[in-house]
């Protein structure tokens, strides 16, 4: 079965293999840029939203995904936490194109623009969340 990737130049970021395990993963819907012009003398808008490009264009998405891993005793919990974090870090600091590959749509590949991240812990259970700002649309892999 296929793997949360982050990829970057020749280097790849897989979550799995450093012992994370992957729970949820949820990408936004496409969300059209529609632009309406009103003018001077007509009734109604205008619909300028092809104008510029030929076609419809459309805001950057969203892709949330959270990983888990347990974690006995209190020392060094976030240990693992700050690891992944710097390995997903080097990506976005790298000057490269940054490109991720969700789990749950392993033929597409979508272009990153930022990460933020959220950490928890139930327990001996700690939990990632990783939320990626990405390029409107992906391109299918082959």
């Amino acid at each position: 079965m296929a793997k949360f990737k982050i990829t970057y130049n020749t280097t790849n970021v897989i979550p799995e293999e450093s012992g994370w395990v992957w729970c949820s993963e949820t990408i936004s819907a496409p969300s059209p840029r529609y632009k309406f012009v009103n003018l001077g003398g007509a009734s109604g808008s205008v619909d300028m939203s092809k104008a510029s490009s030929g076609s419809l264009l459309y805001d950057d998405r969203e892709i949330k995904v959270t990983f888990a891993r347990f974690k006995k005793g209190q020392d060094g919990w976030l240990d693992n936490v700050v690891s992944l974090d710097s390995s997903v870090s080097s990506a976005f600091s790298s000057g490269y194109t940054v490109y991720i590959f969700p789990k749950t749509e392993s033929n597409i590949k979508y272009t990153a623009k930022a990460f933020t991240r959220e950490v928890s812990r139930d327990g001996i259970i700690q939990f990632v969340t990783l939320t990626f700002r990405i390029a409107p649309d992906g391109t299918a892999v082959s």
